[in-house]
């Protein structure tokens, strides 16, 4: 009977000395953190701050021969550059429309109405002697119908439309500028940089395929 008791005794104080299980409750109502199991078949999920905002445009939007769709063949007659501004910012609730002036190489001065997506231009907009505009998209914010939109290489606009041509000028617009007739009223501006080939005339168009389109340019 004593040996009994003894085992008793000591299976008793092993219990005693038993982990609590993780997670449960204690005496003072408090609990124990547990880390979640980790799935090893089930990639990491990133952070909410890792994605990345970018432009999208409008639904509708589009780059045709007279401008941005919402407003095609745009008159400014009567308007002042304030009133213009508050008129295209309508158009466009989604961004942030401002009078800017751009300062060229040779160092002259021309103002126009400039759209912005939070820090990033997206659009400018250059007064015209007719009292329009001619609309030039410089982010990826807008597309053409076909969904091209700066920031594709050339070759994308080639692979569309096999009769573009492309030249070397110099022009406030850009100095590689290539058309096709397939997409009238549209000029589509080669980013330049680097460039070491012809400075004037018809370009091969293999030698500019990978280069992206800086700038489309519409109404010009």
């Amino acid at each position: 009977m004593r040996f009994a008791l003894v085992l008793l005794a000591i299976l008793g104080c092993k219990k005693a000395q038993e982990p609590v299980p993780a997670g449960s409750g204690s005496g003072s109502g408090s609990a124990v953190a547990v880390a979640p199991a980790v799935d090893a078949a089930t990639p990491d999920a990133p952070p909410p701050d890792a994605a990345v905002d970018a432009p999208t445009a409008p639904t509708g939007i589009i780059i045709g021969k007279d401008g941005l769709s919402v407003m095609p063949s745009y008159n400014r007659k009567g308007k002042s550059d304030e009133e213009t501004v508050a008129d295209i910012q309508t158009k466009l609730p989604d961004l942030k429309v401002s009078f800017e002036v751009m300062e060229y190489a040779d160092e002259h001065e021309e103002g126009y109405y400039s759209a912005k997506k939070g820090e990033e231009e997206v659009a400018q907009f250059f007064r015209t002697e007719t009292d329009g505009v001619d609309v030039r998209v410089t982010g990826p914010m807008f597309a053409t119908a076909e969904g091209i939109r700066p920031g594709d290489k050339l070759s994308v606009l080639i692979a569309k439309h096999a009769d573009v041509a492309c030249e070397a000028t110099k022009s406030e617009l850009g100095f590689l500028q290539c058309k096709s007739t397939g997409l009238p009223g549209l000029v589509f501006v080669l980013n330049a940089e680097k460039y070491k080939g012809k400075q004037s005339g018809k370009l091969a168009l293999d030698k500019l395929a990978d280069r992206p389109i800086y700038i489309i340019a519409a109404g010009t």
